[in-house]
């Protein structure tokens, strides 16, 4: 600021030639600086000056300042604090810069590897060295692995693997690492589909963006009294004469790919709608509903319980179209609802194939939006969020529900596209999971033939599992 400026200020009257300064001053302070204030000062020595902020711009000779007539001190009183406290303050920043190094460092050093969003691997296996490519530690190896002991905030939400197989020509395998929370499977689909249509050089249509308003499933209302039993988020009935899973969870499973021909698939709807259809105006039992009862059905012949014995079987609805007002199809998220349907071994295992896709059908019928706002009021009541997401994504350990022996969990895959995503090299042979899961399972899915057969992905009791696989053929 100059003296001209000062002028306009009405701070001074008058401009005179800055007086000469002597060089202890000079050397104290900086030039421009010093002849300023000798000049201020003797040409208005009444005026208060308050130096608010002092520093050095790049490029000038001169400090910015700011004048004001409200401060109780001279600029001879404040310039060497300020001085002062500059030096201070710079003092402290260095220090807490070198801190701040020392510190990432440390942390630099003791930080696992951080994975990229994508990998790319070469294996010395053939692409028929993985068979039909049902769960197993050989096709585990075509997904990221994943340190699930690390906190939740440091897992990746997404991780892909591509895999070329030892002769190129062969093909390759893309393994998908998709963190549960982002969305459900049927999300997960659309979005690898999505993905795929994008590689191809096409565009994605309005319908195909993924709608992300969450919003629409956060409730305000406090919880309301509840009607239904919500017998799908109790305690799952143990063996008989047991205390807990803890025998159970010891014993190890395995996974196979059973396939059904068009023809068997058939023959199961056949049974299961036999005796139902005489019953006026009923409805035909689903694919879903007659496979899923006879699973469940070789599941309690295979191991062996007593006819008393209870067991559940838990399954999960979509709700996109079940809200009201429903969601947009493309709700991208987990629109899920846990169902589930009771019975007793001796009645599940000797009654017609009809009623127990008739228990199944009930459950499923069940989840209307009265029963989903229920139980999103009941799971907003849990004290820890951990509660709640056991429930519905099971796992490994202690904190999560044991959903194997005497239960089971069943899950359809068979309306969702899982074969559109041809990244430009065509349809995919193979989709499913990778990994054997620990507790007994079944995902049932359509054969990427297109010839009506049907595929169901088994995880059970490695004790268990040849019987079960007899059942499942011979019941035909």
């Amino acid at each position: 600021m100059n003296a001209h400026t000062l002028k306009k200020m009405n701070l001074i009257e008058t401009i005179a030639a800055p007086p000469s300064v002597d060089n202890e001053i000079l050397t104290k302070k900086a030039p421009a600086l010093a002849v300023f204030e000798l000049f201020f000062r003797n040409e208005h020595p009444n005026v208060v000056v308050s130096y608010l902020k002092l520093c050095k711009e790049e490029g000038s000779a001169y400090d910015l300042m700011w004048i004001s007539k409200q401060k109780l001190f001279t600029t001879a009183d404040l310039i060497p604090e300020i001085e002062e406290q500059k030096k201070k303050k710079k003092r402290k920043q260095e220090q807490s810069e070198r801190r701040k190094e020392k510190k990432e460092k440390k942390e630099k050093k003791e930080q696992p590897l951080s994975l990229p969003s994508q990998l790319e691997a070469q294996t010395t296996k053939t692409i028929h060295d993985y068979g039909d490519f049902s769960p197993s530690d050989s096709t585990k190896e075509l997904v990221p692995l994943i340190d699930y002991t690390q906190p939740i905030e440091d897992i990746p939400l997404f991780l892909v693997q591509l895999t070329r197989f030892q002769n190129n020509d062969e093909g390759f395998a893309i393994g998908v690492a998709f963190f549960h929370l982002l969305s459900d499977g049927l999300g997960a689909i659309r979005f690898i589909n999505s993905w795929a249509k994008v590689a191809r050089g096409e565009t994605l249509e309005a319908n195909e963006l993924p709608f992300l308003d969450r919003t629409l499933l956060k409730f305000s209302h406090k919880p309301v009294e509840q009607y239904f039993e919500h017998m799908e988020l109790k305690p799952l009935p143990l063996i008989l004469g047991r205390e807990d899973t803890s025998e159970e969870r010891k014993k190890k499973t395995s996974a196979t790919l059973l396939r059904l021909s068009p023809e068997q698939v058939e023959e199961l709807k056949k049974k299961a709608n036999e005796y139902h259809m005489k019953k006026k105006g009923s409805r035909c039992f689903s694919k879903y509903e007659a496979i899923g009862a006879h699973i469940w059905r070789c599941a309690s012949k295979a191991r062996e319980l007593g006819e008393n014995q209870q067991s559940v079987v838990r399954f999960h609805a979509d709700i996109r179209s079940r809200m009201i007002p429903p969601l947009p199809k493309n709700y991208f998220g987990n629109a899920l609802t846990q169902t589930a349907a009771k019975g007793y071994v001796g009645e599940i295992t000797s009654k017609p194939l009809g009623d127990v896709s008739q228990m199944i059908r009930e459950a499923i019928e069940f989840a209307s939006d009265e029963f989903i706002r229920s139980q999103i009021d009941i799971i907003r009541g849990f004290e820890h969020l951990d509660d709640a997401r056991a429930l519905f994504l099971g796992g490994e350990g202690d904190k999560f529900p044991y959903v194997g022996n005497p239960n089971f969990h069943l899950t359809s895959w068979m309306s969702m596209p899982v074969y559109e995503a041809d990244f430009g090299w065509g349809k995919p042979a193979y989709f499913g999971m990778a990994s054997v899961f620990p507790h007994d399972r079944a995902v049932i899915l359509l054969s990427p033939d297109e010839d009506g057969s049907v595929l169901v992905c088994l995880h059970f009791q490695i004790a268990h599992l040849e019987l079960f696989k007899k059942f499942f053929y011979e019941d035909i």
